[in-house]
């Protein structure tokens, strides 16, 4: 939990300006939903004018999710930390996206099924459900641009110096657009089934923790849309073979991987013959 004492004298809180709604699939009833970006009003966190009598002044407490969200910056500061060694720096970065992904499938899916039930209430902090909900989406866009920087700024270029290099698109060479090629129509391509979903195709469920493409192609001049999940069976990174890795400066081979959802996307074409990939 923060030390207060550390804290502004103001936070910036978002609120709530209205809301939009949508349709349940089978009951057909409205589904209360959050404005896309609200609008923000200070909070005073001036802990000097607070009576320390009033035990309910909202000054007092912190919100539990915010809270949380300030222990995984936290963790992700342990991944920066030069004297941790690599492949630990790693693991904490990991463990950052682990939590983050229960934080959504538990806290934020909680506080959504509050809004859309109209059962909002003010906590102890002084926030409301839906403040809370902005104010959270707030810290955790600040957190995906730390682990974005931590990964293309500090581990994935001190891997890449220890031998283990991750390759982006843009790296590839053109053998290895060919054997990954190669590699998706004999491995890949046979177990991966798009699903359509337009007005008569209802949109397929997103199982938890699983990566999806939602694309979107043209076919006779008409616009059609798509999920491809990437099945669990696929390793995440696909390691090149030898022919195509490289001397470090050290002379030692480096071991070059993919991530497999990028080789996915580069051969995305085979899925759907005779249709313009647009997105």
């Amino acid at each position: 939990m923060s030390n207060k004492s550390q804290m502004s004298t103001t936070t910036e809180i978002p609120v709530r300006t209205g809301g939009l709604s949508r349709h349940h699939a089978k009951t057909g009833k409205k589904i209360k939903e959050p404005l896309s970006r609200p609008e923000t009003i200070p909070i005073p966190t001036d802990w000097s004018k607070c009576d320390p009598s009033d035990l309910n002044h909202p000054s007092l407490y912190i919100n539990r999710e915010l809270s949380w969200c300030q222990f995984n910056l936290r963790v992700l500061d342990q991944a920066f930390d030069s004297k941790h060694p690599l492949l630990e720096r790693v693991k904490f970065f990991a463990i950052v996206a682990s939590n983050l992904d229960e934080f959504f499938m538990i806290r934020i899916a909680t506080l959504l099924r509050i809004i859309r039930s109209d059962l909002e209430k003010i906590t102890p902090d002084g926030l409301s459900t839906t403040e809370a909900f902005w104010a959270i989406h707030g810290e955790v866009e600040k957190m995906m641009a730390k682990q974005r920087e931590c990964w293309n700024a500090v581990l994935r270029p001190l891997l890449a110096d220890e031998g283990i290099e991750i390759l982006e698109p843009s790296e590839y060479t053109r053998e290895i657009r060919q054997y990954l090629a190669n590699y998706f129509k004999t491995e890949i391509f046979p177990i991966l089934t798009p699903l359509a979903f337009d007005p008569s195709h209802p949109f397929p469920h997103i199982s938890n923790l699983s990566l999806n493409f939602a694309v979107e192609v043209r076919h006779n001049e008409q616009v059609k849309f798509a999920r491809v999940k990437i099945p669990p069976i696929f390793p995440r990174f696909i390691r090149l073979p030898e022919e195509l890795s490289r001397k470090s400066k050290r002379g030692a081979s480096v071991d070059r991987f993919v991530f497999v959802e990028d080789v996915i996307k580069i051969n995305m074409s085979f899925l759907f013959p005779e249709t313009q990939v647009e997105a």
